[in-house]
């Protein structure tokens, strides 16, 4: 294209090394020049003189925008309903328990052998169990005052009685696993011996034709006749012939 050519100083990004581009220069009379790499800092007049001073009229605008706007939303009132919203202050927990979805549950600190009486214990084996039951009947039955409530007591029991459950479960699914392995096992071993015993059957089968064969050649070949012994002629005198 003739007419005057115009110069266009770009970077190297990807999006601009395309044919489309390169042939819309060559129609329009465009000489491109691509800065180096990581220059456009150093060699981009806009960014240079323009961008610079650009950014930071924009930071102090910001600034100054940030900070009237913090001085209206910060405030006391504000501040104060955030702690009475978090039930901090006044100190309300309730507030917060009520909205939530899931109920909270104390962690139980593990138990150290002989620290705590066997009356705060859930019971972790039959013997246990079986002594906090006796335990528990014998004070309702005398009406004595027990170590702890019987709503604790009862606790105890229906956690022993979930550990139970839940240890009943995971043997259950051991042994079925265990099972099925012993199942898939014996199909694996049962396929084995029957294509050992398919391969044996031809073996067997192709021996006694072999036999058969043998057997009737030999009834089919012709019985040879007995040779009968040649005698030697008695020797003569080559002279006389005596």
């Amino acid at each position: 294209m003739t007419g005057a050519k115009r110069l266009l100083i770009l970077d190297g990004h990807s999006s601009h090394l395309t044919a489309e581009f390169d042939d819309f220069c060559k129609q329009n009379a465009i000489i491109c020049l691509c800065m180096p790499a990581h220059a456009s800092q150093l060699l981009q007049p806009l960014d240079v003189g323009v961008f610079g001073p650009l950014k930071m009229a924009y930071g102090k605008l910001l600034e100054g925008r940030m900070a009237a706007d913090a001085r209206k939303v910060f405030t006391s009132a504000k501040i104060r309903s955030g702690f009475a919203g978090a039930g901090l202050k006044p100190f309300n927990p309730e507030h917060v328990l009520s909205k939530l979805t899931f109920q909270l549950h104390t962690p139980t600190s593990p138990l150290v052998k002989g620290s705590i009486s066997s009356a705060f214990q859930t019971p972790q084996n039959t013997r246990q169990l079986d002594r906090k039951v006796r335990s528990l009947k014998n004070s309702l039955n005398a009406k004595r005052q027990l170590s702890s409530s019987p709503i604790a007591h009862i606790q105890h029991l229906e956690k022993a009685a979930q550990i139970a459950t839940q240890t009943k479960l995971l043997l259950e699914q051991e042994i079925m696993a265990i099972r099925e392995e012993n199942g898939r096992k014996r199909q694996k071993k049962a396929r084995k011996q029957a294509e050992l015993g398919n391969d044996r059957l031809p073996r067997v089968q192709e021996g006694q034709n072999r036999v058969q064969q043998l057997d009737m050649q030999l009834n089919e070949q012709p019985e040879e006749s007995t040779p009968v012994p040649r005698r030697r002629a008695p020797q003569r005198c080559s002279g006389c012939g005596i």
